[in-house]
């Protein structure tokens, strides 16, 4: 009899406990059998621990390997590291423990990953979930490219949508030596994306569901005001780096994608100067941009905008002769 592939599961979690019995549920609701649940408690200071182990019977009853491990508070990337290092499975699927997804979900992944063996890393389509305090529905976030997703996109943000990947882990063992990944505050996603992708293409299965929470104390969008936003920038550049330096490319190859990524994040952290008037920033930031590349006319327009009173005047007269007609 053909032995099914396993997928393990790596779940970092930290302070989880009101999301923990959907997550649970939605694991032992997988129609997919062969799981290998790592789940990391990452110093948790609730009852995550013993929700997490209430649930130990249960995974054990469906034939699902459960293994706990308790950490001090290092981040996700540190947490999915000690996963990286004991996990089993033919496939790595990584999601955060406040998150759920179709019961299907696995399944459909791991047979399109069966059917397409170019492909190093699978993903259902996502969907936002917003607080139950906020005026925003919960969307699906379609794919949108008529081409699959590549490495650059997701280097640069190209309309990706981050959650519920799923990568082969030959591949990954193949091209992230150690099976070690950057330990950055700013997640995993990329360190486990990128050197799969930059050899192996990017699978996108309809009609199975991740469903991603948005919440006003995560990790991800807890930062509020211009200083931690701006800080946050420099993080995922960091973490982009450091995740395409793993990569054994050529020198030269390299050398360029670093300029571009620091291109790319001075861009970023242009329009946030503008978006909050920190005149001062966007100057030295347009001045950083200027040493490297000719500014893109639209970056030439926010920094005339911002820091050349008349220019700007001009602007605003303009937009509202624009508004009226």
């Amino acid at each position: 009899m053909t032995r099914s592939p396993k997928v393990s599961i790596i779940t970092p979690c930290l302070n989880g406990e009101p999301y923990l019995d959907r997550y649970f549920q939605c694991i032992l609701a997988q129609t997919y059998p062969c799981l290998e649940l790592i789940f990391v408690n990452d110093g948790s200071a609730d009852r995550s621990e013993e929700t997490a182990l209430s649930y130990q019977d249960k995974l054990t009853e469906k034939g699902i390997v459960f293994q706990y491990i308790d950490q001090e508070n290092a981040g996700q990337a540190a947490a999915v590291n000690r996963g990286l290092q004991i996990c089993s499975g033919d496939y790595l699927f990584w999601p955060d423990c406040d998150d759920w997804f179709s019961d299907d979900y696995i399944e459909r992944l791991v047979q399109y990953m069966e059917n397409h063996l170019a492909a190093g890393i699978a993903q259902g389509e996502t969907v936002r979930v917003y607080p139950e305090e906020s005026e925003k529905r919960s969307e699906v976030q379609h794919y949108r490219k008529e081409e699959p997703y590549k490495f650059r996109d997701f280097i640069f943000e190209n309309d990706v949508k981050f959650g519920g990947f799923m990568a082969r882990t030959a591949y990954l063992r193949e091209m992230l030596p150690g099976m070690y990944i950057y330990e950055n505050r700013a997640g995993q996603n990329w360190q486990l994306l990128l050197p799969v992708l930059y050899k192996y293409e990017f699978g996108y299965v309809k009609g199975t569901y991740y469903y991603y929470r948005i919440h006003q104390d995560s990790h991800s969008h807890r930062e509020k005001d211009y200083a931690s936003i701006r800080q946050k920038t420099y993080h995922h550049e960091d973490v982009v780096k450091h995740s395409v330096d793993v990569i054994d490319m050529p020198a030269e190859e390299l050398d360029k994608l670093f300029q571009e990524i620091e291109i790319h994040y001075l861009c970023k952290r242009i329009r946030l100067a503008a978006r909050y008037h920190q005149t001062e920033d966007l100057k030295e930031d347009y001045r950083k941009l200027k040493e490297k590349t000719v500014p893109p006319l639209k970056y030439r327009h926010l920094y005339n905008k911002e820091t050349n009173t008349i220019y700007g005047k001009l602007y605003k007269t303009y937009r509202r002769v624009i508004k009226k007609h």
